[in-house]
Formats: C-alpha cells, structure tokens, sequence
C-alpha cells in the first residue's frame, strides 16, 4: 500500500517537473497581478468553475453514496463488485468530459463573437462524438463485461456480479452524454445555473433514489444498483428540457442577427 502512494506521488512529481521545464525553455514569466485584478479574476473564475468541478467530482460523490449504500443492505463484496463498474464507467465518464471541455473554448470564442450559427454547428458536432464514444464504450465494455472483474483481480464470484450489473451502467452512457455536451455549453455560454442545475442533479437524484427505492420489499438491494442509471435518466430528461429551451432562444436571436444583417 505504501508503494502504491510512493507510486502516485512519484508520478505526480514527474509530471510537475516536465510541466517547470516547459515553462523555462518557452521563458513565460511569472508576475502577480494586483490584489484587486486578482480578486476579481477569481470571482469570474469560480462562478464557471463550479460547473467543471461537478462534473469531475460527481463520480466521487455517486462512489461514496453507493458504497455506504451497499454496505448497508449487503457487505463488502458488492461494494467490491461496484468498484469494478465505477471503474469502468469513469473511463467512459472522463472521454465524454473530454469532448465538453476540449469544445467549450471554441463554444466560448464563437459566443462571444455572436457568431451563433457556427456554435449552433460546433454543439452539433459534439453531441454526434459525445454519442459516438458512449456507442462505442457500451460496445466494447459489454462484450468485454464477462472479463471485466478478473482484470480487476476480483474472485470469480465477484466477476460474475460485475458481468451482471455492469450492462446497467453502460446502458444509459448515451443518455449521459448528451447530458455532458449540454451542461459544457451551457456554462461555455455562461449560462452558469443551468449548468449548476445539471451537474448537480444527478447526485442529488441519486441520494433520493438511494433512500427511496432499497426500501421498497420487492426491490431491496436491487434498488440500490438501480439508482445510479435511474438517476442519469433524470438527469437526461432535465437536460433535454434545458436544452429545447436553449434551442428556441437560440433560434430567435438567430433570427434576429440575420433581420440586422438584412437592414
């Protein structure tokens, strides 16, 4: 265990390292800006900043609430079992945070020169990637879900659980990223509490769901494994209510540049 974090800690040093002798051989300086020009710097900073820490931080959170869920109405051997999953599904979570984020500069840039119709393309574009690579991760995780667990070094009693829940995670990754182009756009177009509104709901969603549904006879644990994709379809039917409302401003001033542009 101790290896492990010398590991980590080894790794995170390398790469601080690399990143100093970038900044020496390209001589970019480094000088404080005044306190008042840093102060409001971070207030900008930190009210889009909020949404992207969600959306990083929301799988930690759905980890911590399922373990201490499935402690409770079972043991150690389904948090084991969920472990496998999570893993496995941030891969597919962090390749769609990478599509919002990696396109949000240029969502950004378009926005700011009210050159809306090209956005409108950009978004289109990221929605049919975002859905591309959540296709493709559900292809290849669910034929690869009976070996899952092993790769992991779980007990083939374990792999077997993991084989059998996983296809519930992946089934909603579609849904999910549509929800991550959404909630990118939204706070690229500072557009902040809409944004706030869908990265934390899922969370939210699934606390509720966790405290609902395991108390249900018929469902007990199953009810906690199904929280979390109950919970994205939530969160899927809030985006897409934010999302036509985005669409139909979206159009009007679209519109109305092209009635200006006309004159």
């Amino acid at each position: 265990m101790a290896g492990a974090a010398w590991d980590t800690i080894i790794g995170q040093a390398v790469t601080m390292l690399a990143a100093i002798f970038y900044l020496v051989k390209k001589r970019i300086g480094f000088s404080a800006p005044q306190a008042k020009t840093l102060f409001s710097l971070f207030e900008f900073v930190l009210k889009v900043a909020v949404a992207p820490l969600g959306l990083t931080f929301s799988p930690q959170i759905t980890t911590i609430l399922m373990n201490r869920f499935l402690m409770i109405y079972d043991g150690e051997q389904v948090v084991a079992v969920y472990g496998c999953i999570a893993y496995v599904a941030a891969i597919a979570y962090l390749l769609l945070q990478g599509v919002g984020d990696g396109s949000q500069p240029l969502i950004s840039r378009f926005f700011s020169e009210d050159n809306l119709p090209t956005m409108k393309q950009m978004r289109k574009y990221d929605y049919l990637t975002a859905a591309t690579i959540g296709i493709g991760c559900f292809a290849v995780f669910f034929l690869a879900q009976n070996h899952v667990g092993i790769l992991f070094g779980a007990s083939v009693e374990t792999n077997g659980s993991v084989s059998f829940y996983l296809p519930f995670f992946l089934i909603v990754l579609v849904l999910l990223s549509y929800v991550r182009i959404t909630t990118a756009f939204r706070y690229a177009t500072e557009k902040s509490i809409l944004s706030y509104l869908l990265v934390y709901a899922e969370p939210v969603c699934i606390l509720l769901f966790l405290l609902v549904l395991p108390n249900i006879p018929a469902l007990g644990l199953q009810g906690v494994w199904f929280s979390v994709p109950l919970a994205q379809c939530v969160t899927w039917g809030i985006a897409f209510l934010v999302k036509h409302r985005i669409d139909h401003n979206l159009i009007h001033d679209i519109a109305k540049m092209e009635r200006s542009a006309s004159v």
